[in-house]
């Protein structure tokens, strides 16, 4: 299926597409989404093509704005801009093979790296204003987990698929939010959003990570989002990262379907940070502390099917670089097995794709 959408590309010679396809796996359509004003729900702005080739951004198109004349031109410094962060932003290694999708907001034109351009501080996009996302999908490749600097107080979190005409969407519903230090930018800021989709399994950074869909919600910088640095076969886990002491929330929904897969019980799985189990609940549990919500209705796979997801929520008050997971880490039963395990996974995670 995929490659047969690359060759109708191909023969529609719109180059600009094919690239998108490859590189992107997903695509903003900003007159689709809307944002939440003090009168009502607003649509963002597509960039007018003129004025997206000056900027340097080719066509435009997964690129748009807050405010405009009508026609995509920016009117004002209070404007923010939405667009795929640029490849210097991704981790490490990945650069720009497919299967790895970051989105921002920013103060200007989203393809610096420059920190500073992702403060919304001083724009209309504030923290608690609810945002409405479509986001074009050009693969077919499942998506494996998603990351997003938003929402952390409460279940008001909606990812489902939505399909108008013959095109999928992933829709995204939150809240824009105030994040904590971030570790890679360097310093804190006022009103950030963004957000990391992991899919396919094209190279090294996707393979262990396939968690049906899990999506993670936290107040932690999209900057410091990133695939967990050792992943566990039992476990459904993101890499995140500020300073140390640092206060930080994490809110988890994991389908039922990727438990089930791991012969693990909703109910009775535990969270982790790296290797080191959480209590469960939060009084009397020192600097971290994780919530099992019980099981609310989503459709995380994006396959049109609402399905059982679990809700969990991790806390953390020293926070600094850790892998936080959900599930269950075996306990081996002899050293030999010990060593076996470290060996398994050394090889996984030296696999070539």
């Amino acid at each position: 299926m995929k490659r047969a959408a690359v060759a109708c590309c191909v023969i529609l010679s719109v180059l600009s597409v094919v690239d998108l396809c490859r590189a992107e796996g997903f695509v903003w359509e900003p007159e689709r989404s809307s944002y939440r004003t003090a009168g009502g729900w607003e649509s963002f702005y597509s960039l007018n093509k003129m004025a997206a080739a000056l900027a340097g951004l080719g066509d435009g198109i997964g690129y748009g704005t807050v405010a405009s004349d009508g026609i995509g031109n920016p009117l004002d410094g209070k404007t923010a801009y939405g667009g795929p962060a640029p490849d210097s932003l991704v981790p490490e290694g990945i650069d720009e093979r497919p299967g790895h999708f970051y989105f921002g907001f920013a103060n200007t034109y989203p393809k610096t790296n420059d920190f500073d351009a992702y403060e919304l501080g001083q724009t209309v996009i504030q923290p608690g204003m609810a945002v409405d996302l479509y986001f074009r999908r050009t693969t077919s490749d499942p998506i494996n987990f998603i990351g997003m600097c938003g929402d952390t107080s409460d279940e008001n979190i909606n990812v489902n698929l939505e399909v108008i005409g013959q095109t999928e969407y992933l829709r995204l519903r939150t809240n824009v939010t105030n994040p904590v230090h971030s570790t890679k930018g360097g310093g804190d800021q006022d009103s950030v959003f963004g957000l990391y989709i992991n899919y396919g399994s094209y190279d090294e950074g996707n393979l262990d990570v396939d968690y049906h869909g899990a999506f993670f919600s936290t107040n932690i910088h999209w900057w410091d989002i990133e695939v967990p640095a050792i992943p566990h076969e039992k476990l459904a886990s993101i890499r995140l990262s500020t300073n140390g002491g640092v206060d930080a929330d994490m809110l988890a929904f994991i389908p039922h379907s990727f438990l089930e897969a791991q012969s693990l019980d909703p109910d009775a799985v535990q969270a982790y940070v790296d290797d080191e189990e959480l209590p469960l609940g939060q009084e009397g549990n020192g600097n971290y502390w994780f919530d099992n919500f019980g099981t609310i209705q989503r459709d995380l796979n994006l396959d049109g099917t609402a399905e059982d997801v679990q809700y969990f929520k991790i806390h953390n008050d020293q926070w600094s670089a850790h892998d936080l997971g959900i599930g269950v880490i075996p306990e081996p039963a002899t050293i030999s097995l010990l060593a076996l395990g470290a060996l398994g996974l050394w090889n996984r995670r030296n696999r070539v794709v």
